[in-house]
């Protein structure tokens, strides 16, 4: 999760809400492909349009009890957090967080294999 959080977080010693752009794309993108991939039904497209919602009320949620658990980081999530933040969405979403890791780990070198053929 550590490699998923640092390619997400831009870097940073934390994910910022700014950040979640591409994070929200990665996991709309792979919640399509798994809900086509089983035909599409009606509770995979609305779990689909509904995860950039869940996403930026995971964070603030998370941010919130990272803020009370006594962190000095409020502008946004460290990597603790962070797995917090995708095991509430994975569970938004009905996958398991290793799945969820799984998913925006596979696409990330996939990225990063077309990045190198360009």
């Amino acid at each position: 999760c550590k490699k998923v959080f640092k390619e997400y977080s831009a870097g940073h010693f934390v994910l910022r809400k700014r950040d979640l752009g591409k994070l929200d794309a990665a996991i709309r993108a792979a919640a399509r492909r798994r809900g086509g991939a089983r035909g599409a039904n009606a509770a995979a497209r609305r779990r689909s349009s509904c995860a950039s919602f869940s996403i930026e009320q995971a964070f603030d949620e998370c941010l919130d009890l990272q803020v009370e658990m006594g962190s000095t980081y409020r502008q946004g999530l460290d990597n603790i957090f962070f797995n917090v933040m995708v095991s509430k969405v994975a569970k938004d979403l009905g996958w398991s967080i290793a799945h969820t890791v799984w998913q925006l780990s596979r696409d990330l070198d996939a990225q990063g294999e077309s990045d190198e053929e360009d």
